[in-house]
């Protein structure tokens, strides 16, 4: 039987502790990490709508060449060691007409690839004071 790869994924998880009634988490992401998401300031005038955001789901896809395939970044609430924390993900994906030409021999140069572009955004996220923080 010939081994027939039809998915193949490398995906990083990464948690900072957070306290989400203290700090306004997407101020931080921000400051931190570089996006910037904003709620226009008289959306929640006049209504009683705290301005902290208590939970957060947000996930985005871009497509890449090298390796053919997805990137995805998503940024969501979740626990560290029993703390709140701000937990994202980095993913490279590549799936059927993207996938190697010759499987298994190509998986080297795949996961090298796959691991540059994670690798490269996220020490472009966390440059400055973030990655300060865990020096």
């Amino acid at each position: 039987w010939p081994l027939v790869i039809n998915n193949l994924q490398l995906r990083y998880i990464d948690a900072i502790p957070f306290d989400y009634k203290a700090s306004n988490i997407l101020d931080f992401i921000g400051d931190n990490l570089k996006i910037k998401i904003a709620f226009a300031p008289h959306l929640f005038s006049g209504v009683p709508i705290e301005l902290f955001p208590a939970g957060f789901d947000m996930n985005y896809s871009f497509p890449i060449t090298t390796p053919a395939g997805i990137f995805r970044l998503r940024f969501t609430r979740g626990q560290k060691n029993g703390q709140y924390a701000l937990i994202w993900e980095t993913v490279v994906q590549s799936e059927s007409e993207n996938l190697l030409k010759t499987q298994p021999d190509d998986f080297e140069a795949w996961l090298k690839d796959a691991h540059n572009i994670t690798h490269e955004l996220f020490f472009k996220m966390i440059a400055g004071t973030l990655e300060e923080s865990f020096q």
